[in-house]
């Protein structure tokens, strides 16, 4: 058995497999891996092994969602490996480097993981909960309610340059309201443009945009990938209690069902209760929760 922590190679990509459905809870292909590495092409990937078998990986990029500085970590050990020191050497390979703090992810069911993690210095932040609804079972009509008087809804497929700007603007500002966003630096809208026009896991015709004599009032916005990832929903202040944020996410569903998508997902922090009814009112059933656990440098 060597426990020298080395780089993850091109060719070992079809023997990590199972680590990477032990880190995301869930059966894997060999495409959700090469989608995973073209969403975020800065990972840095590490591994130890057990003879000829990976026994644990470990990988870092930075990460928009955490403080400045920080870097998102994701480390997992086989469960015939754990207990044998996979886990603290890799994560012995992080201080290295030179970063503000990191942070994890871990599931809210792995008790002994997060006991792990308390007992080298990782405290608990949030804790958030993940949403699953199919959308082919789906019925907009009997979702569907009358819009307020003058607004519509449309897609950013045709959308104008003013159009992005002033969505990027209440992105923006309603990430910064959000309960993981209050404590951190507010985006610039260059950074948030990156995130939602040069994503190359965004489809316009998923951007949903209410608006009202041509201002906008709201959005909400879904990914592709192994599913439709519903990531962000924003109203803007003057139009909240008007039942837009519901009435976006159900022309989304709508769009999601003639897509033909099996399952659309989403994620809510703990504490935003006001968002957790809307999607149950919906339909989303929630599934596994996760910590998310820090530590400063």
């Amino acid at each position: 058995m060597s426990l020298r922590p080395v780089p993850l190679l091109a060719s070992e990509w079809e023997a990590a497999l199972p680590l990477y459905e032990v880190l995301l809870g869930r059966a894997l292909t060999h495409g959700d891996l090469q989608q995973r590495a073209g969403r975020w092409p800065d990972l840095t990937r590490v591994v130890t092994h057990s003879g000829e078998q990976i026994a644990a990986l470990i990988e870092w990029r930075p990460d928009p969602f955490s403080p400045p500085g920080y870097l998102r970590l994701d480390l997992a050990v086989l469960p015939e490996f754990r207990g044998r020191g996979h886990g603290a050497e890799l994560l012995g390979t992080v201080p290295k480097l030179d970063a503000a703090g990191l942070s994890a992810h871990i599931h809210d069911s792995d008790l002994a993981s997060l006991a792990w993690a308390q007992r080298r210095g990782f405290t608990v932040h949030a804790q958030r909960f993940e949403s699953v609804l199919n959308p082919q079972e789906f019925r907009p009509e009997q979702h569907i309610q009358p819009l307020p008087d003058g607004v519509s809804l449309s897609d950013m497929t045709n959308a104008s340059e003013a159009d992005w700007h002033e969505l990027v603007r209440l992105y923006v500002d309603a990430l910064a309201e959000t309960p993981d966003f209050r404590s951190l630096p507010k985006w610039n809208e260059e950074k948030t443009r990156r995130e939602m026009q040069e994503n190359p896991q965004t489809r316009l015709s998923w951007i949903i945009a209410a608006r009202s004599g041509g201002s906008l009032l709201g959005f909400t916005a879904a990914l592709t990938g192994r599913s439709a990832y519903n990531q962000m929903t924003a109203v803007a202040p003057q139009a909240r209690g008007l039942g837009l944020a519901y009435a976006l996410k159900v022309e989304l569903l709508r769009r999601l069902k003639a897509d033909g998508i099996q399952e659309a997902r989403t994620h809510n922090h703990a504490k935003n209760l006001p968002m957790i009814r809307v999607n149950e009112k919906l339909g989303y059933l929630r599934q596994r929760g996760t910590w998310e656990v820090r530590r400063p440098s």
